[in-house]
């Protein structure tokens, strides 16, 4: 089973965002998709770490969840 961010420990939160930004850091990583990877990890760093931004993401995911709309996004979404 999957770890939801919020049961995380916050440092081993950052260290698994550490861990993304450096394999998919264009620098890096030269594969075409990296670069997009890299930006995502990044806006999901931004709305996890803030505690306001991750209460207005969750109540955007319950409405979404309510009107059945695909909870599952993806980097190619």
């Amino acid at each position: 089973s999957s770890t939801s961010p919020e049961m995380l420990p916050r440092n081993k939160f950052k260290e698994v965002y550490r861990i993304l930004t450096k394999e998919f850091h264009p620098d890096r990583n030269p594969s075409p998709e990296a670069k997009e990877k890299f930006k995502l990890v990044n806006e999901i760093y931004c709305v996890l770490s803030d505690q306001a931004a991750k209460t207005e993401y969750d109540a955007l995911y319950d409405i979404m969840v309510m009107l059945g709309a695909s909870t599952h996004i993806t980097a190619e979404t």
